[in-house]
C-alpha cells in the first residue's frame, strides 16, 4: 500500500510539472466503484486520492517557490 502512494505522488506531481510548463490545465474526475468489484477482487487496493492529491500540490508550491520549477526531481 505504500509503495502505490509512492508511486501516485510521483506520477500526480510530474502531472502537476507537466500542465505547469505547457499551460496546460490539469482535471480529473472521482469514479465510485461498486463495492461488489471490490469483493470480487480482494487483492486490488484503492487508494484516497484526494489527500494524496493535497499532499502533491504542497509539494510543488514548495518546489516552485524554492525556484526549481524548471527542473525534475527525477
Amino acid at each position: 500500500m505504500f509503495a502505490r502512494k509512492l508511486v501516485a505522488i510521483e506520477v500526480l506531481f510530474d502531472l502537476i510539472q507537466i500542465c505547469q510548463r505547457t499551460k496546460n490545465k490539469l482535471s480529473y474526475q472521482f469514479i465510485l466503484i461498486d463495492s461488489n468489484n471490490l469483493k470480487s477482487n480482494p487483492t486490488s487496493t484503492l487508494l484516497d486520492i484526494q489527500p494524496i492529491l493535497d499532499e502533491v500540490i504542497q509539494s510543488w508550491q514548495e518546489w516552485q517557490n524554492a525556484g526549481l520549477s524548471e527542473y525534475c526531481p527525477n
